[in-house]
């Protein structure tokens, strides 16, 4: 990612921030020393009260503007927030123009780091009484609450006490030219990404999850050699049968490691609430790739709407002594959707069923919504897409 300030001074504040929180991987310029319109890198533009600012934004660039008069003259934390607001836009900018939702431009959402868009592609709330349109888009903050747009602001939804209110009118939208409209935002951000992927050996660690096999299919179709290592932590006939699936559909290698000593482990609310089992499954997860893919770049499907610290983490690190790259960072949930459904490639059934996030039925981080879908599906299966 690229920061442009305005002056020298600006730079070497920003720069500092960079150090401190992104490990020095963010790149910091002055607005005059580029080409802006050349820049094949996501960017923020960070100007002061003061400054004048004519950049025109879209899907990769941002302009976040401070209330001091000056970038140099703002606090670190305050620079530091609207860094984040910034890269919080790549996700969640939309705005509405009659029947039809427009990305990657600034309209009606809040950019507060930590949220995220998607569509819900079925009707999982129908049981609470909720009606939708044909593209309903959601809203998700990283404490649950999600904001329900059909047209308009029509529900807010808890998904930890499954309240749902009414806050307006469903109206229809043009479900067709939506996903065209996210396509174009999404293919902005694939020029990217593949200039970053073009040509590398890989081995992504798969989850099943929908960021993990977003990042599987681009691999495949950038890079030259690519695997994926699905850890086993848990006798999951649901996930392990989609990862099979999937792994023989994309055409890549897949090898397992079974690491079913969690689930025994996870009996223990002491071994969960410390998180040991994250530490277990990494080890697990880090063998394989030292004794078969040691000479791979470990291509890992961080995005920013996750947590604070997958947001500071950087691009590209050397990790446990392998070369990590994080090339979906600024990708939302809903342009992953546009992605796998322009290539028919199914998500994991659960994410069908209300599922967010993907991990272990036994993580303590599930929300109340989700636990009540597991135990649904554990008395009938989603194998419908099998």
């Amino acid at each position: 990612m690229i920061i442009l300030v305005p002056r020298r001074k600006d730079r070497k504040a920003v720069e500092k921030i960079s150090e401190r929180y992104y490990r020095g991987d963010v790149k910091v310029m002055r607005i005059s020393d580029v080409d802006i319109e050349s820049l094949n890198d996501f960017c923020i533009v960070l100007v002061g009260r003061e400054d004048k600012c004519d950049v025109c934004e879209g899907p990769t660039l941002k302009v976040v503007r401070l209330r001091t008069a000056r970038v140099r003259n703002c606090h670190p934390q305050e620079i530091l927030w609207a860094i984040e607001v910034g890269k919080s836009r790549f996700l969640v900018d939309v705005a509405r123009v009659e029947d039809e939702y427009v990305f990657g431009v600034r309209g009606f959402t809040e950019p507060r780091p930590g949220s995220d868009l998607y569509v819900m592609e079925r009707n999982y709330l129908a049981s609470l009484g909720v009606e939708l349109n044909a593209f309903p888009l959601v809203h998700h903050f990283h404490d649950g609450v999600e904001h329900i747009y059909c047209g308009g602001l029509a529900y807010v939804f808890n998904r930890h006490t499954l309240e749902v209110r009414r806050v307006g009118p469903v109206e229809d939208m043009n479900a067709e030219r939506c996903w065209k409209n996210l396509e174009r935002s999404l293919d902005a951000k694939l020029r990217i990404i593949e200039r970053k992927l073009r040509g590398l050996d890989v081995v992504v660690p798969w989850s099943g999850g929908k960021d993990s096999t977003f990042l599987l299919a681009l691999a495949r179709k950038f890079c030259s050699k690519v695997a994926a290592v699905y850890v086993r932590t848990e006798d999951d006939p649901i996930t392990e049968e989609y990862v099979r699936t999937i792994a023989k559909m994309l055409g890549v290698e897949l090898v397992i490691a079974d690491a079913r000593h969690i689930s025994e482990r996870a009996r223990d609310p002491e071994y969960l609430r410390t998180r040991m089992c994250t530490r277990d499954k990494m080890a697990a997860l880090y063998k394989t790739f030292t004794e078969h893919f040691r000479d791979r770049v470990v291509l890992v499907g961080d995005r920013i709407s996750e947590s604070t610290a997958r947001s500071y983490r950087p691009e590209s690190s050397v990790d446990w002594g392998l070369r990590h790259m994080r090339p979906i960072k600024f990708v939302s949930f809903a342009e992953i959707q546009a992605f796998l459904r322009r290539e028919r490639i199914p998500l994991h059934p659960l994410y069908y069923e209300g599922f967010y996030r993907l991990g272990c039925t036994f993580c303590p981080f599930l929300d109340e919504f989700e636990r009540r879908v597991l135990a649904r599906v554990r008395r009938s299966p989603p194998w419908a897409w099998l």
